[in-house]
């Protein structure tokens, strides 16, 4: 601490800008703790730096896994064959759930997401009848019109 402080007091430095993900913002917190001058820059694929509603770095992970869904779709249509799809994303499954809705999957499960026994597929009806969704269902559900 005291070498990196010696850096900022030689190159007289305003701050330290470090720009990444989990591992540098830790990283980042510990000298900002040892009261070093520090501006954290989010910059992840996952989207899971707490208090940040978009990191740089999601939005492009989520549009190609996008892109590469729709041309999946495609072609599983075409030859009528069921695809499974993987994505990345370390803990929390963002860009899966984000590609998921944008790529119009069918069906869609997080590897990690907790299990519920008391949800099944197809859901419900309000009569208690089981029902499959239609392919023009309202999922995933769309912002109404301003």
């Amino acid at each position: 601490m005291e070498r990196a402080r010696g850096h900022v007091t030689d190159l007289a430095l305003d701050a330290i800008i470090p720009i990444g993900g989990e591992g540098t913002l830790k990283a980042a917190r510990l000298l900002s703790d040892a009261g070093l001058p520090i501006v954290g820059v989010p910059k992840t694929i996952d989207n899971d730096i707490a208090v940040t509603d978009v990191t740089f770095g999601f939005d492009t992970a989520v549009g190609v896994a996008t892109e590469a869904l729709d041309r999946l779709k495609t072609t599983a249509e075409s030859h009528q064959r069921v695809l499974i799809v993987e994505v990345m994303g370390r803990h929390t499954g963002w860009i899966a759930l984000h590609s998921g809705y944008g790529g119009g999957r069918a069906r869609h499960r997080r590897a990690r997401a907790p299990r519920s026994t008391s949800r099944s597929w197809p859901p419900r009806s309000a009569s208690g009848s089981r029902r499959a969704r239609s392919s023009r269902s309202s999922w995933p559900p769309r912002a109404p019109s301003p």
